[in-house]
């Protein structure tokens, strides 16, 4: 039997979520969204601590929209979002770093809202998932997405249960933030970390909106900007947005470790809509060559054969590993070895 590895890159949600080159475009339609809902917001003050006490929705539609604006333009100026985070790393810039992480979360919170989960998260887990409702043991995802398309997707076979956060227990999700715990077999690791935030003492964690929906639900929009208002204002709140390459002090795993430590018995690793950019090369780098049994790597994409050259670049030794590459888009390639 094979253990069997996913890493999922932003092409994986890209049905329902913008890729890189996306993300300007998109981000100006929801602002135009945005603009229409503020028209009809009320001016009464919410009167919800951190939210300064003049704070209405009105308000902090503007709020809101000013910020995404910010970020259309953070994004036409910049290869993408995790390389203006990386710039603003280096620089010392955390204040504006805070503010592109909580910025980010509220857009994928609010595109999610609008527009649902990308299908194909589903048909995989009917695939995947056991009559009995259980994963494969030896089955592990890692993904750099920040979204929750797989919490999503993954509540239609958890007992209907609508919470991200419980979904993301049903999951086995760890990240940076997550209470360590033991666990054996099926895990998701989340290397740079979901659109969220918690508290100072890491004892609450809150996600922009909990409740999942599919698409249009346009009441949900005022939740994700309520908390954004409280991620924005509130001195000891901080995002569960983390990079990989960030050294978090309010963090309670190493997410590296626990990616390598759970994948590196992997013989088949199955990648999907990810580009191996260089800035995440270190990270990308000490993984694979911590999979010391890999043998053929599947690699989902639609320029999958352009791309093939950077795992190569990446992994140290790849002169007997089979790497294949799968144009197809329209579901997740699974693995016959599955």
């Amino acid at each position: 039997m094979k253990n069997i590895t996913y890493l999922l890159g932003a092409g994986a949600s890209a049905q329902k979520l913008p890729v890189v080159s996306e993300m300007p475009t998109r981000i100006r339609k929801t602002i135009a969204k945005l603009k229409v809902r503020q028209g009809n917001a009320s001016y009464t003050p919410l009167k919800r601590s951190p939210i300064p006490n003049e704070g209405s929705l009105k308000s902090l539609y503007g709020d809101l929209i000013d910020a995404l604006e910010w970020l259309a333009y953070a994004c036409d100026a910049h290869a993408s979002i995790d390389t203006f985070a990386k710039k603003l790393t280096i620089t010392g810039q955390y204040s504006v770093l805070r503010k592109l992480k909580i910025t980010t979360s509220a857009y994928f919170a609010l595109e999610q809202e609008l527009r649902g989960f990308d299908n194909r998260y589903d048909a995989f887990f009917a695939s995947v998932i056991s009559a009995s409702g259980s994963f494969p043991e030896r089955l592990r995802i890692l993904s750099w997405n920040y979204d929750n398309q797989l919490e999503m997707a993954y509540s239609g076979f958890n007992n209907g249960l609508d919470s991200v956060s419980d979904n993301a227990l049903g999951l086995r999700m760890k990240t940076k933030f997550s209470r360590p715990r033991s666990t054996t077999g099926f895990c998701v690791v989340k290397l740079n970390g979901q659109c969220g935030f918690q508290e100072a003492n890491g004892l609450t964690q809150y996600n922009f909106v909990d409740n999942i929906t599919n698409g249009s639900d346009l009441d949900s929009i005022d939740t994700v900007l309520l908390n954004y208002g409280i991620a924005t204002y509130g001195l000891n709140v901080y995002p569960t947005l983390s990079f990989a390459w960030e050294e978090e002090k309010n963090t309670q795993i190493r997410i590296v470790d626990t990616a390598v430590a759970e994948t590196k018995d992997t013989n088949i690793l199955v990648v999907i809509g990810y580009t191996f950019p260089f800035f995440n090369r270190e990270i990308d780098r000490a993984i694979l060559d911590s999979m010391p049994n890999l043998e053929k790597v599947y690699y989902q994409d639609p320029y999958a054969s352009k791309l093939i050259n950077r795992i190569q670049a990446v992994k140290s030794e790849t002169n007997n590993l089979e790497i294949i590459p799968y144009e197809d888009k329209d579901q997740f390639f699974l693995p016959y070895e599955l």
